[in-house]
């Protein structure tokens, strides 16, 4: 079951809260976290004088102007456990020191669309870039608090929209090559139409006894620079062709259709109007989750169905 566009993997390896709530993550996802966290500081400490973007040097203005997001910011990277694998990694690449370097970094991805990785597609769930550099951070006693407070996630609002901007213009569309670290090389090209292939039926999936091709599921032009898609964000949203995947059972309403291509993680019956869905075992507050708007109690006691990108 799907929607009309398709959500493929990207190079960033892990989703907003993989370690500090979604369980214990293995040694080969410690060591994509810190591989791929050790390329970016090596950009960003080769260029620590680079350009700040406008809405970055905001938010560096926020936090120097405003002591309690100051105190949060510095309090959630003091948090950090000084020891492995949370301190230095085996090749000796540090983790984020303070916020003057977690704004570095953000700067740097900012205008950093994302690429193909072999090992992360193996290795782990995807996420957002600025999840994976939060990963440890934000699951500390410092990192709750500050990511409660309205001025910060009024910033990191700001920073997404501004990344989003970057992966609509046409830029981010360079890494829509056929390099082995760009989407169309020639194994990442098969893997994107195979992950396509998940769950379709064997008629939409196939012509005879052959697979799709990528160029057969999706609207897009390999004659094209870019196969035809103008940014990344265009790469990213492309839609199927006519028919190459059909809604199940369109006239049935028992039958819930998924939104976007992602994986099922949990379901959750009889959620509560007000609970504490930051622990382990992550019981949902539906009016938390809804932010308090007058149709969440229409919610309570329903069933909250979530699922991975």
């Amino acid at each position: 079951m799907t929607g009309h566009h398709t959500h493929s993997h990207l190079t960033y390896p892990f989703s907003l809260f993989s370690f500090g709530r979604y369980g214990q993550a293995t040694s080969a996802e410690h060591q994509v976290h810190r591989d791929w966290l050790g390329s970016i500081f090596e950009d960003v400490d080769a260029k620590p004088n680079k350009n700040l973007h406008p809405v970055i040097q905001e938010f560096q203005q926020l936090i120097e102007i405003t002591p309690r997001v100051y105190v949060l910011l510095e309090t959630m990277f003091e948090e950090v456990p000084q020891k492995p694998p949370y301190s230095n990694d085996p090749s000796g690449y540090p983790r984020i020191r303070d916020y003057r370097h977690f704004l570095q970094i953000l700067n740097h991805l900012l205008t950093t669309a994302p690429s193909w990785s072999d090992k992360s597609e193996r290795s782990v769930p995807v996420g957002l870039p600025i999840s994976a550099i939060l990963d440890w951070p934000i699951s500390t006693p410092g990192g709750y608090a500050a990511f409660l407070d309205p001025d910060i996630n009024k910033m990191i609002k700001k920073v997404l929209n501004a990344w989003s901007a970057y992966l609509q213009s046409p830029d981010s569309a360079h890494v829509l090559n056929d390099s082995p670290s760009g989407w169309f090389g020639t194994h990442n090209r098969a893997n994107l139409a195979e992950v396509a292939r998940v769950g379709a039926c064997s008629r939409s999936a196939t012509i005879g006894n052959k697979a799709l091709a990528f160029e057969e599921m999706f609207v897009c032009d390999p004659s094209a620079p870019y196969h035809g898609y103008k940014s990344w964000d265009g790469f990213f949203t492309r839609k199927f062709r006519e028919n190459a995947r059909p809604v199940a059972s369109p006239d049935d309403d028992n039958v819930i259709v998924n939104a976007c291509e992602s994986r099922p993680y949990c379901v959750r019956r009889d959620a509560k109007a007000r609970d504490k869905f930051w622990l382990k075992h992550q019981p949902y507050s539906v009016l938390d989750m809804l932010a308090h708007d007058q149709l969440a109690t229409k919610f309570v006691g329903g069933t909250v169905y979530q699922a991975f990108l």
